[in-house]
């Protein structure tokens, strides 16, 4: 009863409460933030394998099917969705909402690493935290008709990907539809088998000589050195020198019995702007 008998007593300071309590909702109701459906961010690894060349049906048997095999018992998981194209292989893995990613990474290469074997010119795989279109946000498209498709593949890689990647709030880049550099080896099998030499023996040679190699350290006085060796391809000329076999003293080189050329990999996707060849990219959280 003291309550009421205050109210009655101190009307003012009654009217003064409830009016501050109305405009302190008001205030509320305008600032704080209400979402219909609100964005919850969902925990998402996505493994991607490319293996240039290779039909959709190889990529599934060869390399998704036994990564799925692994996978699937991984700790967390809540489902698990795949996709074979030509030429790449990705699978998706959603977790429980509140899932330590950093774990869940550790533990889904752990799995990757347990596959037995991919095959000999596929790339390994390339884990991230998010598919190439969740959390986007934003698309860009490039087009130009002055400058060669090529080179805007290559103005975008290597110009306007590592400065979008800098800025504050970004943490990834994906392009599309460009048209990446490769190089051909175009054997004749003719000089092949002229020289004896097999299509296993070529790829060997040129896989084996196309790295870098660790040689070890050596100390000299309070100073400590690391020696490697560093032979990766950087020319057509250093690819086409490769000595592959040597026969009675002589050594047989790639350009003995291939053609080297510089062209651009079959792309995987286009993409048209208003009919136009374009290259468009999004920008992740």
């Amino acid at each position: 009863m003291s309550l009421i008998n205050s109210s009655i007593r101190f009307p003012v300071t009654v009217i003064v409460g409830v009016l501050i309590a109305i405009i302190g909702g008001f205030v509320a109701l305008k600032n704080v933030p209400i979402q219909l459906t609100p964005e919850v961010k969902r925990p998402i690894i996505t493994v991607t394998t490319n293996w240039f060349g290779a039909s959709p049906e190889e990529v599934e048997k060869e390399i998704v099917d036994k990564q799925e095999e692994y996978l699937k018992s991984v700790e967390g998981m809540l489902e698990m969705n795949s996709t074979s194209s030509a030429g790449r292989g990705v699978i998706t893995l959603e977790f429980i909402v509140g899932t330590d990613m950093t774990a869940a990474l550790v533990k889904v290469t752990n799995k990757l690493n347990e596959v037995p074997e991919y095959p000999d010119d596929a790339d390994r795989p390339i884990l991230t935290t998010s598919s190439r279109f969740e959390g986007a946000i934003g698309w860009f498209v490039i087009l130009s008709d002055s400058i060669y498709a090529p080179h805007l593949q290559d103005l975008t890689e290597d110009l306007i990907k590592p400065r979008l990647e800098r800025v504050p709030g970004i943490s990834r880049i994906n392009i599309f539809g460009g048209l990446e550099k490769q190089l051909h080896v175009i054997f004749e099998p003719e000089l092949l088998a002229s020289s004896g030499i097999t299509i296993s023996q070529l790829t060997q040679a040129l896989r084996s000589q196309n790295r870098d190699i660790s040689a070890g350290d050596f100390g000299e006085g309070k100073r400590r050195y690391v020696v490697r060796t560093m032979s990766r391809f950087e020319r057509i000329e250093d690819v086409e020198q490769t000595v592959v076999t040597v026969r009675s003293g002589v050594p047989i080189r790639v350009a003995d019995v291939a053609k080297v050329e510089l062209t651009h990999q079959k792309p995987i996707a286009l993409v048209r702007y208003k009919g136009q060849p374009a290259i468009a990219f999004n920008a992740q959280r």
